[in-house]
């Protein structure tokens, strides 16, 4: 029997072939012979779910088309966590192959905590959280030190290796660069992550990883290039079918050659050889099974038998002298197959029948070898048997048996009979008290039996009915009646309505009408013996037609009646199936609740099993469509609009659906299953949704109008040189931002100071805290000169207008000012342009009235600035 065979091989080496690989610090090895856990000899590296994932990866091809040899991950829900392989410092490699099939943003191969203090390959454009076809090297939780494209849809070598404080990343075998950090970004309670979501469970690797190798050394460029040509799976081959030889030997060989294989030729418990072929000879075991295991480091065992037979040619077919009883046949059988043949008697088949006496040889080839044997054959007679004619007896006389033919007294007597004796009679004679068949077997010195047989009547009861006195049939119905009688017995059926032949124990009846028949069984000298017999027709019901089929929504109810010709007949009974839906399923007239869709049947029968039916199709209808409000609720701001989306979830046939929104207010289209809605205010909606077969189904949603945003800023201002603005908008906005932001103290606030060097105009964009966004503006024109002037009149010690002085918009500096009072007498004089006169002279107010005043001052542009006037002092 041939078997294919898959098996753990042990992760050593053995053959020079693997001596390029480095197996010696191997710590882990997955996916491994169709199965997700890892088979390095790390028992405690096993697959466990993640939280987040409910669904591990599932196993597809490799790279070379092997089913079940690489992970595929769906980017959503699946990923693998191991206990970490490292301590806190030293060497390590990783090795794996990707096919990654779209741009993404995932991790490949992750050590540590994510985003934390982990360090591993990902996917993405080289940069954090951004999709992208680069595999990166992420290191120490948030930093990405070396980036390169792959090809999507393709497979990819990719290989990160440590040696002391230097990493290394390899795509293909090529050095994309290295870093050195003497940084381990690792602890003992950190985990190991394949497919993992660096963020969130919707970035998880999308595509294939195979062959994930995992190493405490550092990985040499010899090593990458081993692991890069290097394919763990052996390829499937066979030994051929069973065979057999006679003398010579044979070389056994696998259909197909695997390089850089390990080999082991074995029977069992014995190993032959280490070599790709073996020679199997007559000497080794007559019928052997040869096992031929090839295996790989890394990889699975493969196993294929080979059952190969020793053929000695021994013939015997029987005793050299043999004899047997006349009449019987002898069958001689070589007992070898299968071969070529030839017999005495010129037939060449395995076996032959003989049933004359005489001398039979037969000559047998196989595979080369040759052997005969002969028979002599002897037939021996038998003796003669007579036990007479039937024979029977009226009234229940017995019957004495025996052979007319006299024999000697060293032969042997069986009697045996039907009904079965309770034990076998040995004596010449035997006496038969009942009615039945009977054999007398006689057996001579030579062992050969005579036989002969006699049937016996004794008359006692004539007959016997085996069905009930009174049986039903139905109309039409041939009816067999069923008597147990005795030969020799005369039988009279009255009255003879239906019967083709009356005379007979059991005839056939075919009748349309009820009746009670007369059984009469009668034998010369016996009287006659009478019973009766009542066979009722019944009628075969027909079911009036139904209809088509009918269409009900779910948990509706109707109602059907059974109406059935012939209407006289009054026994009948009621079958509805299926009855789970049924008030009554045994009444006439039933009511259906409409729960699945069904083909309901009724069945009319009656006593005798005549019956009828009818059906008729009930197709029920869902009145929930299973669909979900994909947008309900929303928050949205004035003069936003959004779309409701009804998405059906489980639609069980097809089905059209229209659709009617309830307001209809500020809606698209109100008959649509995705319109748009531009609210104005809150407000609740409500759809019906209504199948072509009228049933209904309702969903609500909810749209929230938060306040719209509102910013007011004045339209212009004017400043001086030197001069500054405070931005004050008048405002409902939590969030702003100003722009430009040459000239502003901030520009996240809503009252920056604006101090711009050229005419600006500033644009601030506000945010309510529900999201509502709005903007304004302001024109700030910068002056070139700085304008100058003197009050007309002050008031000194009041809270405003207390002290005279110079006034300016923007940057001048004070020549002098000077003030005058009526007598000529300089009563004031500054050339700080900042100061100004208290109404005093000499420590005295003076006193109310009209003052000159004279200044004379330099602008920002050097204009010369002269003035002179009356200012009145005021008590």
């Amino acid at each position: 029997m041939k078997r294919l065979l898959l098996v753990l091989s042990a992760l050593f080496i053995t053959n020079s072939v693997f001596s390029q690989l480095p197996a010696t610090n191997l710590v882990a090895w997955y996916p491994f012979c169709a199965d997700t856990t890892d088979h390095s000899g790390n028992t405690d590296q096993l697959i466990v779910n993640g939280t987040g994932f409910t669904t591990p990866p599932v196993l597809d091809t490799d790279r070379y088309g092997n089913l079940n040899d690489a992970y595929e991950f769906n980017g959503v829900s699946s990923a693998m966590h191991y206990n970490t392989f490292f301590s806190s410092s030293g060497n390590l490699g990783y090795s794996c192959w990707i096919k990654p099939y779209l741009r993404q943003s995932s991790s490949i191969i992750y050590n540590g905590k994510v985003n934390t203090n982990g360090f591993g390959l990902v996917m993405n454009n080289g940069t954090i959280g951004s999709a992208g076809d680069s595999v990166s090297v992420q290191f120490g939780g948030i930093g990405l030190q070396i980036s390169a494209p792959v090809t999507l849809n393709q497979w990819h070598h990719i290989v990160f290796t440590r040696n002391a404080n230097t990493y290394e990343f390899y795509v293909d075998t090529v050095l994309i660069g290295t870093f050195t950090d003497v940084f381990f970004p690792l602890t003992s309670n950190d985990v190991f992550n394949v497919g993992y979501d660096m963020a969130s469970a919707s970035n998880s690797f999308t595509g294939r990883i195979d062959d994930i190798a995992v190493y405490n050394t550092h990985l040499s460029v010899s090593d990458v290039r081993a692991l890069y040509h290097f394919n763990p799976d052996i390829l499937a081959f066979t030994l051929g079918n069973d065979t057999a030889i006679c003398t010579n030997s044979i070389v056994l060989a696998p259909s197909v050659g695997t390089p850089g294989s390990l080999s082991s030729w074995s029977t069992g418990t014995t190993v032959l050889s280490s070599s790709s072929q073996y020679t199997a000879t007559p000497s080794d075991f007559p019928g052997t099974n040869y096992t031929l295991s090839i295996s790989k480091i890394f990889g699975c065992t493969l196993r294929d038998t080979i059952n190969v037979r020793h053929i000695t040619t021994r013939v015997n077919i029987g005793p050299r002298d043999t004899a047997f009883c006349d009449g019987n046949i002898l069958t001689l059988n070589t007992r070898v197959i299968p071969e070529t043949y030839l017999w005495s008697t010129g037939d060449t088949t395995a076996s032959i029948k003989a049933g004359t006496a005489g001398t039979y040889w037969v000559t047998v080839d196989s595979l080369g070898c040759s052997g005969s044997d002969t028979i002599t054959i002897a037939i021996k007679p038998r003796l003669t048997v007579n036990l007479g004619k039937d024979t029977a007896s009226c009234l229940g006389n017995f019957v004495t048996l025996q052979s007319s033919v006299l024999y000697s007294a060293s032969v042997t007597y069986v009697w045996q009979a039907l009904p079965i004796l309770a034990a076998p009679v040995t004596t010449a004679a035997f006496t038969a008290s009942v009615t039945g068949t009977y054999w007398l077997t006689v057996t001579d010195t030579n062992g050969c039996p005579a036989a002969d047989t006699v049937n016996v009547l004794i008359v006692t009861d004539t007959f016997t009915f085996n069905e009930p006195k009174d049986t039903g049939i139905c109309q039409g119905i041939a009816f067999a009646t069923n008597v147990t009688s005795n030969p020799g017995i005369n039988y009279q059926w009255r009255p003879t309505t239906g019967m083709a032949t009356s005379n007979v124990a059991s005839p056939t009846i075919v009748t349309s009408v009820s009746a009670t028949y007369v059984l009469t069984a009668s034998y010369p000298g016996c009287p006659d013996i009478l019973d009766t017999f009542h066979l009722d027709v019944q009628p075969n019901p027909i079911v009036a037609y139904f209809g088509p089929p009918r269409s009900v929504c779910i948990n509706d109810t109707l109602h059907f009646t059974a109406v059935v010709d012939p209407a006289s007949y009054t026994h009948y009974t009621y079958h509805w199936s299926p009855g789970a839906s049924l008030d009554d399923s045994t009444t006439s007239t039933v009511v259906f609740t409409a729960g699945d869709s069904t083909n309901l049947v009724v069945t009319v029968s009656t006593p005798a099993g005549c019956f009828g039916k009818d059906s008729v199709q009930i197709n029920v209808h869902p009145s929930k469509f299973d669909s979900i409000l994909l947008t309900s609720p929303q928050n949205i701001c004035p003069h936003d609009s959004v779309q409701f989306l009804i998405l059906p979830l489980t639609i069980p046939e097809p089905t059209t659906i229209t659709y009617q929104w309830i307001p209809t207010t500020y809606l698209s289209d109100p008959t649509s299953a995705s319109p748009w809605a531009r609210p104005v205010n809150s407000i609740d909606y409500i759809v019906v949704g209504t199948s072509q077969f009228g049933c209904k189904d309702t969903l609500s949603t909810y749209v929230l109008v938060h306040p719209a945003a509102v910013i007011y800023l004045q339209d212009s201002t004017v400043i001086y040189p030197g001069g500054s603005y405070q931005l004050s908008p008048q405002t409902n906005c939590t969030q702003f931002s100003w722009w430009p932001e040459i000239g502003l103290t901030d520009t996240t606030i809503s009252n920056p100071i604006a101090t711009p060097a050229v005419n600006t105009t500033y644009i601030v964009r506000g945010t309510t805290e529900f999201g509502c966004v709005t903007t304004d503006s302001i024109h700030i024109r910068v002056s070139q000169t700085t304008p100058i002037f003197v009050p007309n009149a002050f008031t000194p010690g009041a809270d405003i207008n207390n002290t005279l002085k110079v006034m300016k918009n923007g940057i001048a500096e004070l020549l002098y000012f000077r003030i005058y009072n009526r007598w000529g007498t300089i009563i004031y004089d500054s050339k700080n342009i900042d100061e100004g006169w208290d109404g005093t002279y000499q420590g005295k107010p003076q006193p109310f009235g009209v003052y000159i005043y004279q200044v004379e001052a330099i602008t920002n542009n050097a204009k010369v600035y002269q003035k002179q006037g009356n200012v009145t002092l005021i008590r």
